[in-house]
C-alpha cells in the first residue's frame, strides 16, 4: 500500500510539471545573440524558466504549469529578420 501511495505522488508531482521544449536556433554565436533571444522568450507569460546551452545553439524552456506553447507561436518569436532561425523544435 505504502509503495502505491508513493507512486501516484510520484506520477501525480511529473503530471503537474511544466513542458519542456527544445529550441534549436541557428546564427547564435555569442553570449549576446543568446541574451536577444533568450529576453524575446521571456516575454511570453506562459514560459517559467529558460535554459541556454550555448555549445548546442539551443534554448530549453519549460512553460508554466497547464500552459502550452505552439510551434507557430515559437517561430513568431523568433523572425528571419533578426539574423536567426529556428532549425528544429523539440518536445519532450
Amino acid at each position: 500500500m505504502r509503495m502505491f501511495l508513493m507512486s501516484i505522488i510520484l506520477i501525480s508531482s511529473l503530471a503537474l510539471a511544466g513542458e519542456k521544449i527544445e529550441v534549436k536556433v541557428s546564427g547564435l554565436v555569442c553570449p549576446l545573440c543568446f541574451s536577444k533571444v533568450e529576453s524575446k522568450f521571456k516575454e511570453l507569460s506562459q514560459v517559467q524558466t529558460i535554459k541556454v546551452e550555448m555549445d548546442q545553439k539551443m534554448l530549453i524552456l519549460e512553460l508554466k504549469d497547464g500552459q502550452k506553447l505552439s510551434d507557430e507561436e515559437i517561430y513568431k518569436v523568433i523572425d528571419e529578420d533578426s539574423g536567426y532561425k529556428i532549425t528544429g523544435v523539440h518536445r519532450g
